[in-house]
């Protein structure tokens, strides 16, 4: 399993989506894997539910996207499992909202996150 990923550093305002993380798994063997993907914040804890998160995948096939998980940040469900066919790759992408509840409160929050990816040969 290959894995690559950039990050970014996302200034928003409320209302304003942005993709924060994008990272694609490729799969070079001769056998089917699925993924299961889980978030969690790992700085600003306490702001972490300011910020609605949606996890897309698209694949090297197919440009179209596909919401997989949705939530805020400091409560992100996991995915599914997701399969990733044998000679293949999937693009994880994250969007990153600023609730627009928040008050001048999020003015200048920092929320580090991470994407906790486990693979398991089918």
């Amino acid at each position: 399993m290959q894995f690559n990923q950039d990050t970014s550093i996302v200034n928003l305002l409320p209302n304003e989506t942005r993709p924060a993380l994008r990272y694609t798994v490729a799969n070079p063997t001769d056998f089917d894997i699925e993924v299961t993907v889980s978030t969690a914040a790992l700085t600003g804890i306490s702001v972490a539910s300011w910020f609605v998160t949606r996890l897309f995948t698209s694949t090297d096939t197919s440009p179209a996207t596909m919401l997989v998980a949705s939530g805020a940040l400091d409560a992100m469900p996991n995915t599914v499992a997701l399969r990733i066919p044998a000679g293949s790759a999937l693009t994880f992408t994250y969007d990153v909202m600023v609730s627009d509840s928040v008050g001048n409160d999020a003015q200048g929050a920092t929320v580090s996150f991470q994407s906790i990816l486990n693979a398991r040969q089918v």
